[in-house]
């Protein structure tokens, strides 16, 4: 009976040891994703990107072809509610609208992408033309 009893007591200890043991917790990993729109020559059509700067330093700039004249009025009238009010609005600036729109559909696909492998927005800074977003992975 004693064995019995010594024995059990010695596995409890020891489960008791082993389950209030200093666990170790990965360190958070932060990752940034910047939206720019580089408008160096004014003359020509901007050029925006978005930028992924993984964890381990390593980065990929994705470089978005929206070139406001290339969007057919067709597409561009589709995107209009129509209201009770007349959007007077000419072609030119439906098309800049559009283009700008084209833009932050790639960046929120692009946050929308990153939060589906676990990834939560931690800040967002704007400075300029330039939007960054800090992410972190648990």
């Amino acid at each position: 009976m004693k064995k019995v009893f010594f024995s059990t007591a010695l596995v409890l200890t020891l489960l008791g040891f082993w389950a209030f043991r200093p666990k170790v917790i990965a360190p958070a990993q932060y990752l940034m994703v910047i939206r720019e729109l580089d408008r160096t020559d004014l003359s020509e059509q901007p050029k925006p990107a978005l930028t992924v700067i993984e964890p381990d330093g390593t980065f990929k700039t994705e470089e978005l072809p929206v070139i406001a004249s290339n969007f057919p009025r067709k597409s561009i009238n589709a995107t209009i509610v129509k209201g009770t009010t007349v959007d007077s609005t000419s072609t030119r600036l439906r098309r800049f609208r559009y283009a700008r729109n084209y833009i932050y559909q790639a960046e929120v696909r692009k946050l929308n992408e990153l939060s589906a492998q676990g990834w939560s927005l931690v800040s967002t800074t704007q400075e300029g033309v330039s939007t960054r977003y800090l992410l972190r992975k648990e």
